[in-house]
């Protein structure tokens, strides 16, 4: 009975025990939904602050090594002139390291130890000497080898290479032309690196100089360059006209009942053009500019209102003066005796013009002329009686600007000497 009742508490036990471990067993199914959920979250967070230590680590020394040799490469190549050889390898570099060059800036460069000073902070930028290095490699090109030019490719017709180079020196010279037209061969030097160098050499611009300054003693305070002369000092341009819009206001007629009395704006153009002989072209027009340049491009112009003179020019003061015949006046009606006959101006003018030579900005250059002095002389031819007049320059009279013309440097009329 005994032994009944202990197998009896066995199983009570065995089942409080099978009770117990269900217990244990669905109290950790429904744990562990939230405890997998903590544990993945824990380990998306470890695994993104690896990552951002990756990323704040700097670059491997191997990867940062080659992005260096690749940039280097690069100065090497553009040092040598191939620009295209050293394009490459600066992207190549700035892939494998975006910030490399001003990594490099910041470093002495390789083999530069003895001519420059890294250690100097008031010296120039990496930018700055790469930039002067490369001016003045520019400007040390010549033409080397025994053809002054290499064709690009292989071509059947008979390549400009074949001409000899004092032939080339004279078309070159025949681009710039008697007018000095410099913007058209800066365009050609732009062709290939033998037109650059026959196109920056002294003596060209050396002419050119002597075109616009009969004394050129002054270029050795331009380091003894004609070209940086040329740029530099103030001179008058020639491929264009300068270009000067007036205007005044000027009472009408009244009307019949005298209620409305008009007034009209007058506007009208003066022009200003120069020849490097030292002539001028001058005109005074109510037209507009697109259809009265056209009229001063030759010199020697059939329009009556086209004014010839010379002028001088002598640091940023340039004179003008300019003559009116008396032949070349409007016809005038006669009164009284002989009604009806016509006749030219009995009157010679020569027009006196003192204007200042400025730049109104950085990129445009001597390209506005201010009013300083004008005056009329008037000379009566059947009595010979002769006055001056001396005009007031207010407001009315604006300064000249320039406009280039391209139709004055489509021809030349000869080759610079």
């Amino acid at each position: 009975m005994e032994s009944a009742d202990i197998e009896n508490d066995d199983d009570i036990s065995s089942s409080d025990n099978v009770e117990q471990t269900d217990s244990q067993i669905s109290s950790h199914k429904t744990q562990s939904p939230s405890t997998q959920e903590n544990d993945e979250l824990e380990v998306f967070r470890e695994e993104w602050r690896e990552e951002l230590k990756r990323k704040q680590q700097p670059q491997s020394s191997s990867v940062e090594e080659e992005a260096v040799s690749l940039y280097w490469m690069g100065a090497a190549a553009e040092r040598s002139g191939d620009m295209h050889a050293a394009l490459l390898f600066y992207k190549k570099a700035c892939h494998l390291v975006p910030d490399i060059d001003f990594k490099l800036n910041k470093e002495q460069p390789p083999q530069s130890s003895d001519s420059e000073d890294s250690g100097d902070e008031d010296g120039p930028s990496g930018y700055e000497r790469g930039s002067r290095e490369l001016v003045e490699q520019f400007q040390t090109l010549s033409i080397q080898g025994p053809h002054w030019c290499t064709p690009a490719r292989s071509t059947k017709s008979v390549h400009i290479s074949s001409l000899p180079l004092d032939v080339v020196r004279c078309i070159v010279q025949w681009v710039v032309s008697a007018q000095l037209d410099m913007r058209s061969l800066e365009i050609v030097s732009m062709t290939c690196r033998a037109l650059y160098c026959l196109a920056r050499e002294p003596h060209l611009w050396r002419m050119a100089c002597r075109r616009v300054w009969r004394d050129v003693s002054s270029a050795s305070s331009y380091g003894d360059s004609w070209r940086r002369m040329f740029i530099l000092k103030p001179h008058l341009q020639f491929n264009g006209v300068y270009i000067s819009k007036n205007s005044y206001v000027r009472q009408g007629e009244r009307s019949l009942d005298t209620f409305y009395r008009p007034y009209h704006t007058v506007v009208y153009y003066r022009f200003l053009r120069f020849l490097p002989d030292g002539s001028v072209m001058y005109q005074n027009t109510p037209e507009n500019p697109m259809v009265s340049v056209s009229r001063l491009c030759h010199k020697h112009s059939r329009d009556e209102s086209v004014l010839l003179g010379e002028y001088t020019h002598t640091g940023s003061k340039v004179v003008v003066e300019v003559v009116s015949q008396a032949t070349g006046g409007s016809p005038q009606r006669q009164r009284g005796r002989g009604k009806g006959k016509r006749q030219g101006s009995s009157y010679d003018r020569k027009f006196h013009l003192e204007l200042s030579l400025s730049s109104s900005s950085s990129r445009q250059r001597c390209n506005q002329l201010s009013w300083r002095e004008y005056s009329c002389q008037s000379l009566h031819k059947p009595t010979g009686h002769a006055q001056t007049s001396h005009f007031n320059l207010d407001y009315t009279y604006t300064p000249f600007y320039f406009s280039r013309v391209k139709s004055y440097s489509t021809n030349s009329t000869g080759m610079l000497t």
